[in-house]
């Protein structure tokens, strides 16, 4: 058996054009990082084929030694349990093909199917949660009525399921966001950072604050659980007491016509910008840099990679206590930190940050160290580190 191979699952969909793969985030550039690593990568990814004309910007797999391995394309729960019997039949067929470990990062669909083909191949896997599809799904307005009630079903089913499976197996959680899914001394269980940028990426210089006209940012999937509408609270405050202030959003999601509304009603529409998403590379940089101070207002979070890819760029940041951001920030060290809910301590982090320059100074300065420590290179070196330390097969590479 050829042992220095690995499989990588994700559910999250990508585009194939002209036959190159362009996939969302960092994963794109982990795969190519675990690529260095290994004679061969097997990507089993759901494939959205798309004309040449469609213009889009994610990242474009590079490696030669990753086969991709094709799955129907889904877009959610519902539309997976639609496709489940054609998903299987392919997972089916391409597990034959695996040797060494399989990486799952859930929340994959029919993760659990992938992980029988893998065990009755008497294959190692390895665990990697990056999300929380019951936090998603109560905290967005993705599905109504009984379909909303089904794709919770199927969440919290889910969610059941692997903890079991990570009492067991080598597993990596982004932070301790999902708690509520394993024991504190599960020894399977690794804490971890994702990354989306690499060193050669940070920059190293920043623009003084523009306490005139200051810039507030956001990047993430719009839902309520992102907490925005604490910030328009805050801004609104903020704007009321004379300071001139605007926020851009970057990202998508269901919850961006109700924050716009949310904004006409505090009459402050008109300094909110939206600009949809923008992948990983120098534009949404670019957005990073264009700001005075990041904002991430969560309700809850695992470990969010915007608050980094902030640091990476120089801007100093503002974060809430939830989930595993306290995992990455530490409050008046990298970043400062508020409690969730409360748009009182976050306008006056804001303001803060806007009067107090060595404090400001000093964030973006811990914030470039920080950073230093968590890029993608990094982040593929913890994850092939953990594998090789925790899998027999890969240990005897």
């Amino acid at each position: 058996m050829t042992r220095n191979e690995i499989t990588m699952v994700y559910g999250t969909r990508c585009r194939c054009k002209k036959g190159q793969y362009y996939l969302t985030g960092g994963f794109g550039r982990l795969v190519d990082e675990m690529a260095m690593r290994y004679e061969k990568v097997y990507l089993l990814i759901p494939v959205l084929h798309v004309t040449d004309t469609e213009g889009f910007s994610e990242y474009c797999l590079t490696s030669k030694n990753v086969v991709v391995q094709e799955l129907s394309p889904y877009y959610g729960y519902i539309d997976a349990i639609k496709k489940h019997s054609i998903i299987k039949k392919q997972i089916r067929e391409y597990s034959r093909l695996w040797n060494g470990v399989v990486y799952i990062r859930w929340m994959t669909v029919l993760y659990d199917y992938i992980y029988k083909c893998a065990i009755e191949r008497g294959l190692q896997v390895v665990f990697h949660l990056v999300d929380d599809g019951e936090t998603i799904i109560k905290g967005g307005n993705k599905y109504k009525g009984i379909k909303r009630f089904v794709a919770l079903s199927v969440a919290k089913s889910n969610s059941k399921k692997i903890a079991k499976y990570i009492r067991m197996y080598p597993t990596l959680i982004n932070g301790n966001g999902m708690r509520r899914l394993y024991d504190k001394e599960n020894q399977h269980v690794k804490e971890i950072r994702t990354s989306t940028f690499f060193k050669s990426e940070i920059t190293y210089t920043h623009k003084p604050i523009n306490k005139e006209n200051t810039r507030l940012l956001f990047v993430g999937t719009v839902r309520p659980a992102k907490g925005l509408d604490y910030l328009l609270v805050a801004m609104s405050d903020l704007i009321k007491q004379g300071r001139n202030i605007s926020l851009t959003i970057v990202g998508d999601g269901d919850y961006i016509d109700a924050i716009k509304k949310h904004a006409e009603r505090l009459n402050i529409n008109d300094r909110i910008r939206f600009t949809g998403r923008l992948a990983m590379g120098e534009i949404l940089f670019n957005e990073y840099k264009d700001s005075d101070i990041f904002v991430l207002p969560s309700l809850s979070e695992g470990t969010p990679r915007s608050l980094i890819e902030a640091m990476c760029n120089g801007v100093p940041v503002i974060a809430t206590d939830a989930g595993g951001i306290t995992f990455t920030v530490t409050d008046h060290e990298n970043g400062l930190i508020v409690r969730a809910k409360d748009s009182k301590m976050l306008s006056e982090a804001i303001e803060l940050l806007i009067n107090d320059d060595t404090l400001r100074e000093k964030l973006v300065r811990n914030g470039y160290n920080f950073a230093e420590m968590n890029t993608i290179e990094s982040h593929a070196n913890e994850v092939y580190q953990f594998i090789k330390s925790q899998c027999i097969d890969v240990s005897m590479i």
